[in-house]
């Protein structure tokens, strides 16, 4: 499965975004109206659709981040 044809939920999709924009999990979860708990959690399974692997070398966050990008997961999202 390509990362353009994964299906992401509607949560997924905007904490995604706010990651996009340079939001901290507490800032997501501020504005998204849940706990840092759930973003993480959240963040966590985006990590695996995205296939994205613990490694010492590669800043995981930052990683999700240009992957979404490059394959277009995201629409509309830019930087603040």
């Amino acid at each position: 499965m390509t990362h353009a044809k994964l299906a992401l939920t509607a949560r997924e999709r905007v904490v995604l975004e706010l990651l996009i924009c340079g939001l901290t999990n507490r800032a997501i979860a501020d504005r998204v109206h849940v706990s840092v708990k759930s973003v993480e959690s959240t963040i966590a399974g985006l990590y695996d659709k995205f296939r994205i692997d613990a490694s010492p070398e590669v800043n995981r966050r930052v990683r999700l981040v240009t992957v979404a990008l490059r394959t277009a997961a995201v629409s509309g999202a830019r930087p603040a």
